[in-house]
């Protein structure tokens, strides 16, 4: 009798280790093929879930013919069929509403001759990426800075010397904005 139920045990053993499948697999970026962090992928119609790892990378217990819900902020979501491969490549399209521009608004005190303080300008990403490129803001606001004192009669020549001692004797009005 033990001998019939252990039997019994192997078989039930082995078929809910069939039906228990890991697979593993890389969510990445179609357009670009990076693997996406943090993505979302989970058993639809379940609690089970896992996120990917820093590369895209991710493990999930699933049957076969279970569906996996694959989601990433500000991508459109999929759904694949868990079937006998253990391991697949999802890629993720970026969604039709992502962000197109910025608008810029601010406030300088040496515009009083405007008839509006607020200058405000709309610029769209090839715009922004045409005229920041990889510059870094410090490396930008010495260019300001340099282009408004040369502008105002500050400095007379392009002389980088005279711009840094001119610099250096009004940082402090710079920095409080008092610079008339």
């Amino acid at each position: 009798m033990k001998k019939i139920i252990f039997f019994f045990a192997a078989i039930l053993m082995t078929g809910i280790g069939f039906a228990q499948n890991t697979v593993s697999g890389s969510v990445v970026d179609s357009e670009v093929g990076v693997g996406l962090p943090g993505a979302s992928i989970v058993v639809k119609g379940t609690s089970v879930g896992v996120s990917s790892d820093f590369n895209g990378d991710f493990s999930i217990s699933a049957e076969s013919g279970d569906v996996l819900v694959i989601s990433y902020v500000g991508y459109e979501s999929a759904e694949i069929s868990v079937d006998d491969s253990n391991a697949i490549t999802i890629e993720l399209s970026p969604e039709d509403n992502i962000l197109s521009g910025v608008t810029v608004f601010g406030t300088i005190d040496f515009a009083k001759d405007r008839e509006t303080p607020v200058a405000a300008s709309t610029l769209n990403a090839e715009e922004i990426i045409e005229r920041v490129g990889n510059l870094e803001l410090p490396q930008d606001t010495e260019e300001a800075l340099y282009q408004w004192a040369f502008d105002n009669g500050e400095i007379k020549t392009d002389d980088p010397d005279e711009f840094i001692e001119w610099l250096d004797k009004n940082l402090d009005d710079i920095v409080r904005g008092k610079l008339d």
